[in-house]
């Protein structure tokens, strides 16, 4: 089937009632088992936007989006761009201190949320007004009313997303829908896939690249099938999933990549329906794992793409067909359509051809700054004098550098920022956060990176004059934890004697990191202590079972004093390790775990007494360890309130 571009129009929402009127009946969102049309979902779109407008015709300009997973989230983005106005993405399993920074700082128009995850608190910190989904659209009696009041922007709405701040709070970056319109048709001119073509919404709708998976798919006429939370931390629950729905583009930043890659390679099953993999937001590092990957998949194209939030994707770099020949660290690529990239020296300067310096962006992608931010965006937006004609440039704290091809390349931060599962983290934003606690005196976060590309963040503290060290690294975790997103939370609290400086009494980070490496070489995991329940299922023994579990935990965490009755999430576990734990135990006792499990029974004693058959106080368990080998957790669908 041809490759459907996407129509001209002045606005993404046009180009989306265009699909609509053409393809009225094709399929434009699954979710699970449910699927919802194109004329379906602009119908839909528009009842949302009709009760977003009514009331607030001339005050309606951003709309905070509290809403779970599935088919009303993509229709309620939708209805944002009908009305041309910016939508605030606000994720349900955050923690509520950042539910309240973030609304606070956003000052969205209306909230636009659902029953099944409002609540009182929810109530509680937001002081606009509410509109529940679930009574959007209730006693229409004419479908196709719900659009007749409405006269589409002649420009696309954008959105503001939160992301790291060294300040101690979250920026809110405010992207304005030109930019966003110039990422899209970049991104439609790129593909070549068919016009009916299934993408899968990896992405969290507080991340940017969410956007650019759905419109770039609405406005080119093809399907996009909506993933649950357990799919995207289960490699083999997302692989399954891409198969069963033939998906053939995905949009993963690299970790999830690798794991994915990993993950079928482990299994020697590949989804042969996958044409286009395009990753972004963090260093591409290619593995023997995506070596195998994509050499079992030759008709599958691999693009590297580069963006911070304040500008989205501004570079893409098409590795070519023969894996083994690709470097271990790709080039980010050539700049997009409408986009300028300028590598400056400390004096404001270009540098010379092939020199590293920090890189610039300037043109249509720009955000229009952070919101309410002024002097912020003035830091990091500045009028620069390049060659004699002055430019708005943002700066990213990127090292890069060029070749004579003009093919852009990374290499590395100017400062304490980090990418930890493709989310940017400010390292400054976490010491402030420990900083409040009042057992602690000084702290410093470092991130630890592995051979893989990946890696982990451990804070070093020293405590206060008198103040109990016992317990100190579980309450600044759980400290952490009520502040701010769980990729965020330390992997490993360290308490030290003293804070390392420099000879200008700054903190000495080198120093850190060089001890904490030494730590690591120089100590040994114990062997794993052997649990008192020695009872067996089938041919695999409890206690074999709770030993190895405990020893890989042990490993992954960096934590020997880690026990088989511990919460492995209380030590620093985060969901991107489950799929190694998986693919150890598959390997060892042949057991095909769902990660969920690992959420459900979150100690190395509770997780091997469930696979084993029996709970953990000796209650027979509905699961058995042979039972599990052929099957899957089966995940709940939601019904569309349509």
């Amino acid at each position: 089937m041809e490759s459907l571009k996407r129509a001209v129009g002045p606005s993404i929402a046009a180009s989306v009632l265009w699909c609509a009127s053409k393809f009225p009946h094709r399929p434009a969102v699954i979710f699970g088992t449910e699927a919802i049309s194109y004329m379906d979902l602009w119908l839909r779109a528009c009842e949302i936007a009709r009760a977003l407008k009514t009331g607030r015709e001339s005050s309606l300009d951003r709309v905070a989006l509290y809403l779970p997973i599935g088919i009303d989230r993509i229709a309620a983005i939708l209805g944002c761009q009908i009305l041309g106005v910016s939508y605030v993405p606000v994720e349900p399993n955050l923690p509520v201190s950042r539910i309240r920074e973030m609304l606070a700082q956003a000052d969205p128009s209306v909230l636009l949320s659902s029953r099944a995850v409002c609540s009182a608190i929810l109530k509680d910190v937001s002081s606009c007004s509410t509109v529940m989904v679930e009574e959007v659209g209730v006693g229409a009696a004419d479908g196709g009313s719900s659009n007749r009041d409405l006269v589409l922007p002649p420009k696309s709405g954008g959105y503001v997303i939160f992301t790291s701040g060294s300040t101690g709070k979250p920026k809110a970056v405010d992207m304005g829908g030109a930019a966003l319109q110039n990422l899209v048709d970049w991104q439609i001119e790129l593909s070549t896939l068919s016009d009916n073509a299934a993408t899968a919404q990896f992405a969290p709708i507080s991340f940017d690249v969410s956007f650019q998976e759905i419109f770039s798919t609405l406005c080119s006429g093809g399907r996009i099938v909506v993933l649950t939370n357990e799919q995207r931390i289960d490699p083999d629950l997302l692989s399954d999933e891409i198969q069963r729905a033939r998906v053939e583009r995905l949009f993963l930043p690299f970790i999830a990549l690798q794991q994915l890659a990993s993950n079928c390679v482990e299994r020697n099953l590949f989804p042969d329906s996958l044409r286009e993999i395009h990753t972004a937001g963090e260093q591409l590092v290619v593995s023997s794992a995506l070596r195998e990957f994509f050499s079992k998949l030759p008709q599958c194209r691999l693009f590297n793409q580069y963006g911070p939030s304040e500008t989205h994707v501004v570079t893409c770099h098409e590795l070519d067909s023969n894996p083994a020949e690709w470097p271990r660290l790709p080039p980010v690529g050539w700049p997009l359509p409408n986009v300028e990239l300028f590598i400056l020296g400390e004096d404001a300067r270009p540098v010379r051809l092939g020199e590293v310096g920090e890189l610039y962006i300037g043109g249509a992608c720009l955000a229009q700054g952070y919101f309410q931010d002024k002097e912020r965006t003035a830091e990091r937006f500045a009028v620069i004098d390049i060659n004699g004609a002055p430019r708005r440039l943002y700066r990213t704290g990127d090292f890069a550098t060029s070749d004579e091809h003009g093919c852009f390349f990374f290499c590395g931060r100017r400062d304490h920022q980090v990418k930890i599962d493709g989310y940017r983290v400010e390292l400054g934003e976490i010491e402030s956060v420990i900083a409040d606690h009042p057992d602690v005196a000084e702290v410093a976060v470092v991130f630890e990176r592995d051979a893989n590309g990946t890696g982990r963040l451990i804070a070093c503290l020293t405590s206060k004059d008198g103040a109990p060290t016992d317990c100190l690294e579980t309450a600044v975790r759980a400290h952490v934890r009520e502040k701010l997103p769980g990729y965020m939370v330390p992997d490993r609290v360290q308490i030290i004697g003293a804070m390392p400086k420099s000879a200008s009494g700054k903190v000495d980070r080198k120093s850190i990191a060089e001890r904490l490496c030494a730590e690591k070489v120089n100590t040994s995991a114990p062997p794993a202590e052997k649990p008192a329940c020695a009872t067996t299922s089938g041919s695999v023994k409890y206690s074999d079972l709770c030993g190895a579990i405990t020893s890989h935990w042990r490993e992954l965490l960096d934590h020997s004093s880690l026990s088989d009755s511990d919460n492995v999430f209380d030590f620093g576990a985060r969901s991107i390790m489950v799929p190694e734990l998986q693919r150890r135990l598959r390997r060892q006792f042949g057991i095909n775990m769902p990660a969920i499990l690992v959420f459900r029974h979150p100690s190395p004693r509770e997780l091997s007494a469930f696979l084993s058959g029996k709970s953990a106080k000796g209650d027979a368990a509905n699961t058995t360890l042979a039972g599990l080998a052929n099957r899957r957790v089966s995940t709940k669908r939601r019904a569309s309130p349509r």
